[in-house]
């Protein structure tokens, strides 16, 4: 975790408590302002050097800490009718998808090019833009026309009212709040014998298994103001090393879309009790899929989802002790919880928290991989 002030470029925070973390996600919008109906085209990006942060600062009336702080990032500001504001790191993919362009080489050119690219698209483009102002600078620049506002307080609150009304008893593990995205994890002790049944239940015609199914059911909150993602809630369930795997991709709201995106994640949070039902239709597939060449297929799957080696070697290791070196068959979900475990290890490296993030959903896109296309004898390669 990185040790930057808040307001600046990098900053994150974990919090095991979680009104702490909610006070937090509530000063951020309180300190925030949506700038709305903004005709595109009369944007303008402009670039500086860290040397010339005073100067521009007291040309825009920026303060100090921010325009500083912003020659150390992305040397970019903003001016719309109204204003000239610094630009956020979190800012520039939703800038560039407000100019329609795109590409790897836009991230190696230089600040001034990139502002010139920029200005070339944007005074073209169509349509009005939305920005978000917060703690100082533009955090993002959405469509105005497409992009819903759902505020990640409201979302919190309607997700543990739920859960704790489906549930009982919510446990709060962890919390993170940063510029890009906002994630909660709760526990759900209460439910931990009904929903195991249903796990069990999945995957009773395993006559071994390299787990016992002793799981503590969890759901992760994950939501974000930037555009990066949607309002999500997914079941899940914990491992005895302390990694959490998917049941299934859970409820997702898209900021873009029709109607009252809030009523609409309400609706869908109502069922999150079925999503864990889901799990006959995941876990209990995988139970009956059996794979003859167990370490082939988890070197194959593992380079087919994007995890490293360096994650699930220990996941390689599991499997081979439980196949005898892969000499016997196993079910695949024993390789799809062993693979899960790369989550525990990444913690164990100190890796960033949105890592592990990406990490669990590297994992999750195994639920919808045709495992058996993975099974091939041979010499296989990370």
């Amino acid at each position: 975790m990185t040790n930057v002030a808040r307001g600046n470029d990098g900053y994150e925070r974990m919090f095991t408590d979680y009104d702490a973390l909610t006070e937090e996600v509530r000063d951020m919008e309180d300190n925030s302002e949506w700038k709305r109906n903004i005709e595109s085209k009369t944007l303008s990006v402009g670039a500086f050097e860290p040397i010339e942060a005073d100067i521009i600062g007291m040309r825009y009336g920026i303060d100090a800490g921010t325009i500083l702080d912003t020659g150390d990032n992305t040397r970019l500001y903003i001016s719309d009718n109204h204003g000239t504001y610094c630009l956020r790191d979190t800012a520039i993919n939703s800038l560039l998808e407000t100019a329609k362009i795109s590409g790897s080489a836009l991230s190696r050119v230089s600040a001034y090019h990139l502002a010139s690219i920029l200005n070339l698209c944007l005074y073209v483009a169509r349509g009005k833009s939305l920005m978000l102002y917060r703690d100082g600078k533009i955090n993002a620049c959405l469509s105005d026309s497409a992009y819903t506002v759902m505020p990640i307080s409201e979302l919190l609150d309607m997700t543990s009212k739920e859960l704790t009304a489906k549930f009982g008893e919510i446990d709060f593990k962890e919390g993170y709040n940063s510029y890009s995205v906002t994630s909660v994890l709760w526990e759900l002790p209460d439910a931990q014998n009904e929903l195991l049944d249903k796990y069990d239940d999945a995957v009773k015609t395993h006559s071994k298994s390299l787990y016992s199914h002793s799981f503590m059911p969890a759901v992760r909150f994950i939501s974000s103001d930037i555009g990066v993602c949607s309002a999500t809630a997914i079941p899940m369930f914990k491992l005895p090393n302390g990694a959490y795997f998917r049941v299934n991709n859970g409820i997702k709201v898209e900021h873009k879309g029709g109607g009252n995106r809030m009523e609409k994640y309400n609706d869908e949070i109502k069922t999150i009790f079925a999503k864990f039902a889901d799990v006959k239709k995941t876990i209990a597939a995988m139970a009956d899929c059996e794979i003859a060449n167990p370490l082939n297929a988890l070197m194959l799957i593992c380079k087919k989802a994007g995890i490293s080696k360096v994650y699930a070697a220990e996941a390689y290791e599991d499997i081979e002790q439980f196949t005898n070196g892969g000499v016997y068959p196993c079910n695949m979900d024993d390789i799809y919880l062993a693979i899960a475990g790369c989550t525990a290890v990444a913690k164990r490296m100190n890796v960033s928290y949105q890592r592990i993030i990406d990490l669990e959903e590297a994992v999750a896109k195994i639920l919808s991989f045709r495992w058996s296309e993975y099974d091939v004898p041979g010499v296989a390669s990370w």
